[in-house]
């Protein structure tokens, strides 16, 4: 008989309003850490960083659909360390500016960046800003589901989904 392997590999608390969680709350998630590869963190309310659990082996996390604005993102590489995949799609990122500190730590693992639905991307040129991200950031692959090295020709819709952990090439 095969052995179940009973890890918890995602954990998905979206719609929490982590606005007003516990500590108590953090802490049991943080309990989670060497478990947990994939967490989803949708449409919870936050408008800063500072509620997030620390959690080391998290490679994809999204928070999508959230309120950051304005934010040092350089803390996500400090909670997730081992973080290669982000999804800040839907919130109010509106500078590139808002970002250099995630980009500029020594301890970036970022491949995988999907800022679409943002203020970032309004009324500019979706293509500039792409090409300006990838110009600062030179060791992402992924930039809003599309690849690196596509051109608009050859658009390549297939990014590393968070639900599997395996489709990011590393180099």
């Amino acid at each position: 008989m095969k052995k179940i392997d009973k890890r918890i590999r995602r954990l998905d608390i979206s719609k929490v309003d982590l606005a007003i969680v516990e500590e108590s709350t953090r802490e049991m998630i943080e309990q989670l850490d060497n478990q947990v590869q994939i967490l989803e963190m949708k449409d919870c309310n936050l408008s800063d960083l500072d509620s997030l659990p620390t959690l080391c082996h998290v490679e994809h996390l999204s928070l999508k659909g959230n309120l950051l604005k304005d934010c040092d993102y350089s803390l996500l590489l400090t909670l997730f360390p081992s973080l290669r995949s982000l999804d800040l799609s839907f919130n109010l990122v509106t500078h590139l500016d808002d970002l250099s500190s995630l980009f500029l730590s020594q301890k970036n693992t970022l491949r995988s960046l999907n800022l679409t639905g943002n203020p970032i991307t309004r009324g500019r040129s979706v293509q500039k800003i792409r090409s300006s991200i990838f110009r600062m950031f030179s060791d992402l692959l992924y930039l809003d589901c599309v690849k690196k090295d596509a051109t608009s020709q050859d658009i390549e819709l297939n990014p590393p989904p968070l639900q599997n952990n395996e489709n990011i090439p590393v180099e």
